[in-house]
C-alpha cells in the first residue's frame, strides 16, 4: 500500500530524512551503477514523480549524501582542534609554553 501524501512540513521533512537514510544504507552495500531510483521509491512506497520531487536526480541524491557525511567530518575535526588541550600526552619538551607571534589570530586556526 503506497504512503499518503506528504501534505505538512513534518510529514516532508520526514520522508526526506527516509529517502536519505535509505539511500544510504543501499549506497553502503551496492555499487552507484546497481541503485536505480526506482526502486529505491518502491522500496519506500514512494511514487516515482513524488521522489523527483525530492531529488532530480541519482546523482543529485549521492551528492547531497557526500556533502552531508563531509560537513559530519569537518564539524568532527573542528571539535577535535578546538577542544584543550591535554598537556599531559605531550612529551616534556612540548609542555613547555610557547609564544606566538604578536600578528597571530586564534580564529585563524578555525576553518569553519
Amino acid at each position: 500500500m503506497p504512503q499518503k501524501r506528504a501534505r505538512s512540513q513534518e510529514a516532508i521533512e520526514q520522508r526526506y530524512q527516509d529517502i536519505l537514510n535509505a539511500a544510504r544504507k543501499l549506497f553502503l552495500v551496492q555499487s552507484y551503477d546497481q541503485i536505480s531510483l526506482v526502486s529505491l521509491a518502491k522500496q519506500l512506497d514512494i511514487s516515482r514523480p513524488s521522489f523527483y520531487t525530492y531529488f532530480p536526480s541519482k546523482d543529485a541524491l549521492l551528492l547531497h549524501l557526500l556533502k552531508e557525511e563531509g560537513l559530519g567530518f569537518a564539524i568532527d575535526i573542528q571539535n577535535h582542534f578546538r577542544a584543550p588541550l591535554k598537556t599531559s600526552c605531550l612529551p616534556s619538551y612540548q609542555k613547555k609554553k610557547r609564544h606566538l607571534p604578536s600578528n597571530f589570530r586564534q580564529e585563524s586556526l578555525y576553518f569553519l
